[in-house]
């Protein structure tokens, strides 16, 4: 297949949805480098495994995954899942210390909101907590040190004070 012309890269665009997506490399399952054989030398097999694994997918290499799918899915993809355990250690509510099977993945902003499915915008939550921001009223946010803070309902925004002009 030949270059596209401008109208058809157009309408291609039209359709189509442009998202960045951060992937991780899992490790294979093959043997280990370090293993060695014989007089001192690794077996060829293992060499070639290891190799293999650091080529990318489309090459047979080991698989990757998204951990960035911005607006195209609202579902939070099994990496991410991993990835927020991992980050959140459970649910993020302050004080909170349920463990990670016990949460929900939840948008900080939400999907319909234009709020998209990253890690940097996603938090687990155990159930209790997910609802009382879902229907309590709760706020969240994170301060300017990327740790969470949670308003309670019915309680005014931090504000700054104002300064004298």
């Amino acid at each position: 297949m030949g270059p596209l012309d401008p109208e058809g890269c157009r309408r291609l665009a039209c359709d189509g949805a442009v998202t960045r997506v951060l992937v991780t490399r899992h490790r294979s399952d093959g043997p280990d480098l370090s293993q060695q054989q014989g007089r001192g030398q690794e077996r060829p097999t293992a060499r070639l495994r290891a190799a293999v694994a650091l080529l990318p997918p489309a090459l047979g290499g080991a698989p990757t995954q998204p951990l960035e799918v911005g607006r195209t899915s609202r579902v939070v993809q099994p990496a991410q899942r991993t990835a927020l355990a991992v980050r959140d250690g459970g649910c993020a509510f302050p004080d909170c210390d349920r463990p990670p099977g016990w949460c929900e993945a939840h948008h900080l902003r939400h999907w319909l909101h234009g709020g998209p499915t990253d890690l940097a915008t996603l938090i687990l939550l155990c159930r209790a907590h997910h609802r009382a921001v879902r229907e309590g009223g709760w706020r969240l946010a994170r301060d300017p040190h990327r740790r969470l803070t949670a308003t309670p309902p019915h309680q005014p925004p931090h504000r700054r004070p104002r300064t004298a002009a």
